[in-house]
C-alpha cells in the first residue's frame, strides 16, 4: 500500500522499539512523512523535556540520527522551524518552489503566531457542527 502523507505529532520519543516502529511506518512508502519532536543536542540531565516519573519520554533523537533514519529509506529530510521535520521520498518528484515556501514562510514561528494572532478575530463556528454531531452517538 502507498499513501501520500503520513504524520507523527509528538509521538516518535515514545517508541520502546523505534526500529521496528520505523519499519512499519515506512513499509506504506509514504511520498512524505511530516513529524515533529524535540531534537536532541547532548542536553544535560536536567532537560525539561526527560520524564523520568512517567517515563513517557524514552527515545531521543539528534539531527545525525533522523538524517540515518532517512538514508536507511531513501529519503531527503528538511528540519523545518518549530520542531517540524519532513522526509521526502527520493522516488517522489515535488515541487522545489513550494518546499521552499513550506520551509521558509509557512513553517515559520512568526507566521505560525501570526496566524494565532488573526484566530482571535475570527468566530468559528463550523466545530460546533462536528461536536454536536458526535455527542449523538
Amino acid at each position: 500500500m502507498k499513501t501520500d502523507l503520513l504524520t507523527s505529532f509528538e509521538t516518535i520519543e515514545h517508541f520502546e522499539n523505534p526500529k521496528n516502529e520505523f519499519e512499519n511506518i515506512f513499509m506504506y512508502n509514504p511520498k512524505m512523512f511530516l513529524l515533529t519532536t524535540s531534537i536532541y543536542k547532548k542536553q544535560k540531565q536536567n532537560w525539561e523535556y526527560f520524564e523520568y516519573v512517567s517515563g513517557q519520554h524514552i527515545f531521543f533523537y539528534s539531527k545525525k540520527a533522523i538524517e540515518m533514519i532517512g538514508k536507511k529509506y531513501n529519503y531527503e529530510v528538511f528540519f523545518l522551524e518549530c520542531g517540524f521535520t519532513i522526509f521526502l521520498s527520493k522516488k517522489f518528484k515535488y515541487n522545489k518552489f513550494k518546499l521552499f515556501l513550506l520551509r521558509k514562510i509557512f513553517v515559520r514561528e512568526k507566521f505560525l503566531n501570526f496566524l494565532r494572532l488573526i484566530r482571535i478575530f475570527i468566530k468559528s463556528k463550523g466545530y460546533k457542527k462536528d461536536y454536536f454531531h458526535s455527542k449523538k452517538f
